[in-house]
């Protein structure tokens, strides 16, 4: 496994989100949700849309069908079954967001 240092701690407020790039095809969206963090693919696997956060719900939601997912684990929630997302580990340490990305075999 390999870390990739993707931000500070200053970038993600609590509450917030950050899409950051994971290798030149994927992107991963970073929630920083009361301090805890957060990383799943950008992307809803149903038609690629961008995923979107709701602080206030604690979930991500894709707007074109309104799928929702955990965002603990990435598992669809519902109203539509959905596959669950991709998740990154992420690791903090010195003030430094890592995304944890899984060698390729």
């Amino acid at each position: 496994m390999l870390p990739v240092k993707i931000a500070t701690l200053d970038e993600i407020k609590p509450n917030k989100a950050k899409i950051v790039k994971v290798d030149d095809d994927n992107e991963a969206i970073i929630l920083n949700v009361e301090d805890r963090f957060y990383a799943f693919q950008r992307y809803c696997m149903h038609h690629a849309f961008p995923l979107e956060f709701s602080a206030k719900a604690k979930m991500l939601t894709c707007p074109l069908h309104g799928s929702k997912f955990n965002i603990e684990t990435g598992k669809s929630i519902g109203p539509l079954i959905a596959n669950d997302l991709k998740t990154y580990n992420v690791k903090i340490e010195d003030n430094e967001v890592y995304l944890v990305i899984e060698d390729s075999v």
